[in-house]
Order: structure tokens, then sequence, then C-alpha cells
């Protein structure tokens, strides 16, 4: 994306949510603002939107007062959605609407934290690719399996820009600064943040390693390919001896790995994979108990829920109940 709009600031709109992440908020936020004190000529008109134009509250607790409501004319030239956990509640006709109309005017769109949700139930995702806050890709990819998503701190896509939230919306907001400004401007914004480097696009929200954290940050690379193998295989398990394949291991080799470093033998970790992400599409999706057990691949019902009291010490239903 390049700036289009040399004879005026290009208007880009934070629209945010009830529960909305503050931290991606903020992150984007300050991008632009300090491109606008080092470019020295307003290159950006920030503004903070909500649904009626009253006051929202994010999910740390701060509630921030928008500038106005989503406005019915002169619509941005970019719009980054804010959100935060549970951003299928969030979304309304009245939302989707407006989003549909800015971006058959032209308006490209951005997503920070879960936006990618509200912009996929919009239908406005198909053919693009995206990412989205790493602990709701479960449920989003059981909702919008026809979309591509990936597990990049963020993607840019022609017009759709999407990020994980957290700091990974500096990553992403540095980028557009590059491509508008040059890449001296968004090198001195990165120093503004005292970052001892820009990600990239294709770097992972989280690594295998740090997704465990009982390897001790040692785990070696075959063990690692390993547990991404298994990550990527949850609704139709793989047999033991294909992870190891996969891995470039014996079985043996694996179950040796798997205890030293994960203190866990391979079937067991395996197990406690696909219930954690069956634990994520409970909490995080309307699916019955019966199909998440399916999509975590369970055959049986029973078996699902007597292996989730073990894991997790209540029944699956009595866990949605819980959070209900």
């Amino acid at each position: 994306m390049t700036q289009t709009h040399s004879d005026r600031p290009r208007r880009i709109a934070f629209l945010v949510v009830p529960d909305f992440s503050m931290v991606g908020f903020l992150c984007a936020l300050a991008v632009f603002r300090n491109a606008n004190q080092l470019a020295g000529d307003n290159a950006y008109e920030l503004s903070v939107v909500s649904i009626d134009g009253d006051p929202v509250t994010a999910s740390a607790g701060i509630t921030v007062a928008p500038d106005g409501g989503i406005p019915p004319e002169l619509p941005p030239d970019l719009v980054f959605v804010c959100s935060g956990d549970n951003p299928a509640e969030r979304y309304s006709k009245q939302l989707g609407g407006w989003l549909r109309r800015v971006s058959r005017q032209g308006t490209a769109l951005g997503a920070i934290s879960t936006g990618a949700d509200l912009l996929a139930r919009a239908g406005l995702l198909t053919r693009h690719r995206c990412t989205i806050y790493w602990e709701q890709a479960a449920a989003f990819a059981e909702a919008f399996p026809e979309i591509e998503l990936t597990d990049h701190i963020y993607e840019i896509d022609r017009d759709r820009f999407t990020c994980g939230g957290g700091t990974s919306a500096i990553d992403l907001c540095l980028r557009i600064v590059a491509q508008d400004l040059g890449e001296e401007i968004a090198a001195a914004i990165s120093a503004t943040f005292v970052l001892d480097r820009v990600r990239n696009a294709e770097e992972p929200q989280r690594r295998v390693e740090s997704a465990h954290p009982s390897s001790g940050g040692g785990m070696p690379r075959k063990l690692a390919t390993a547990i991404a193998a298994m990550e990527a295989n949850i609704e139709e398990p793989l047999r033991l001896a294909a992870v190891a394949e996969t891995a470039g291991l014996g079985e043996r080799h694996l179950t040796r790995l798997m205890r030293e470093h994960l203190d866990a033998s391979p079937s067991a970790f395996y197990l406690r994979l696909r219930l954690t992400r069956a634990r994520q599409l409970l909490l995080q999706t309307s699916m019955s108990a019966q199909e998440v057990a399916i999509a975590c691949g369970f055959r049986s019902a029973a078996h699902f829920s007597s292996a989730y009291h073990r894991q997790f010490g209540l029944a699956p239903r009595q866990e949605r109940l819980r959070q209900s």
C-alpha cells in the first residue's frame, strides 16, 4: 500500500468494540502518531470510533471515549477493527453493513487481535489471507474453513491488514508506514519503541518451544517438528510412527525426547494438545460437545467426556455451563 492521497493526510479510523484488546490498539495508534511527529506533515489523520459513538470499555477495564460514531459519510482510507475476547458476540448487522459499505467505497480494512473474526462475519475476508490472535485460531478455523488462516504475526493481502494483536500491531503498522513514507521513517519509529528489529510478517505468533515452557528453551529442532505435526493434525490424529517419520526420528528416539524435554509420553502429550484445542472450542464457539469431540479426533463422546474430566476436573458440558 502506497500513499495515494498526497494532497491530504491518510484517514485512519480505529473501530473499537466492547472488550477490545487495549495493548494492540495502543501499539497501532502510537506508530501512526509517531509517524506524524517524525514526518512533520501530518501524514495520518487518526480517529477512534464506536458503533453508536458511546464510550467503550476495553478488556483491561479501561474506558475509551471515541471521537464519535461510525461516520455516515467521508469514509476513512483505512479502518482497523479492534476486538478482543468473544468476538462473535460483538458482531451486529449494523457493524457488518457499515464495514461492507466502506469497503465498496474503497476503504482498506484492517484487524487487530480478533478483529479478523468480525471482518469474516461481514464476508470481507473471502479469498484473502489473514491471521488472528492465536488463542482464537481454532474457533476461527472451525467457523470459516474456507478462509486461508495463518499463524503469522501479521498478514498483508492486498487491501486487508490483519495481525494477532499485542506488539504484532507495531510490526504491521511499521510496514504500512514504510510503504507510505519510506523505510527511514519506519526505522526511526522502531527506535522510539526500543525495538532491536522489525519482525517479518512470516514469523509465527508462537514458536513451538515457547508454547511448551517445560522444554526450558532447549527443545531439539526435530522434537519441535514432531509437535508441530501433532498440532496440525488434531481432527485426524496421526499414529506415533507417522509423527516420528515426519520429524525424521525413530519411535523410540521420539519417545525419549518427549520424556526428557516435556516429561510426557508422545501419546499423553498428543492427547493433552487435543483436549486443549477442545477446551478452546467449547469456550469460544457454539459447537456442541459432540461436534467438538469430532473436531478434536474423538470418535466416542464417552471417551471424550472422561478424558476431558481427567484433564480439567469437569465434564465438557459442565465447562460450558460454568462460563455461561
